[in-house]
């Protein structure tokens, strides 16, 4: 593992260790783990168990000082910059857009750290990707309700267009 990311997994898991989210026992747990697959220090945590997912993206956000978002059901998502990413991307990725203001696409995502991630939309959209953060759990049932129901919506206006065109 690269000497800049044992200081950070040990700088987060520190972190995570004042705020009472992790024991020491646990957290010598986590250094331990991650080693094996070389994973970071929050998939390791999580893979664990030791933290819940919603947790653990609000601890990541504020500790890379970005925006959370937790997706609820009821979030407003603009369904037509949702499909400047295409659906396989978005899985791919583990984020999904939430909106679109000039040529600055504000994103969730699960790993705010992934620079491919970014580099693949600002590619994909020829947009400036401005970064949130969002448990991956969130990320794909957000995905789910996106994709499927832009696609449903769009079958039905499909639908209502071509009973107009009979009539």
């Amino acid at each position: 593992m690269p000497e800049q990311t044992v200081v950070s997994a040990q700088l987060i898991g520190q972190v995570l260790l004042d705020r009472g989210l992790l024991s020491e026992e646990q957290l010598q747990q986590v250094l331990v783990a991650q080693r094996k697959p070389q994973e970071r220090f929050g998939e390791a945590a999580l893979r664990l168990g030791l933290v819940a997912e919603a947790e653990m993206a609000q601890f990541l956000a504020e500790f890379f000082q970005l925006p959370y978002v937790a997706l609820s059901e009821d979030e407003e998502l603009d369904f037509s910059a949702v499909e400047l990413v295409p659906e396989a991307m978005a899985r791919r990725y583990g984020l999904i857009v939430i909106k679109k203001e000039g040529d600055l696409l504000t994103v969730a995502m699960a790993d705010p750290l992934d620079v491919r991630a970014v580099d693949a939309v600002r590619v994909e959209t020829g947009c400036r990707v401005a970064k949130m953060v969002a448990s991956r759990e969130a990320v794909f049932k957000a995905i789910d309700r996106s994709y499927h129901a832009s696609a449903r919506l769009a079958k039905s206006i499909d639908k209502l267009l071509a009973g107009e065109a009979t009539h």
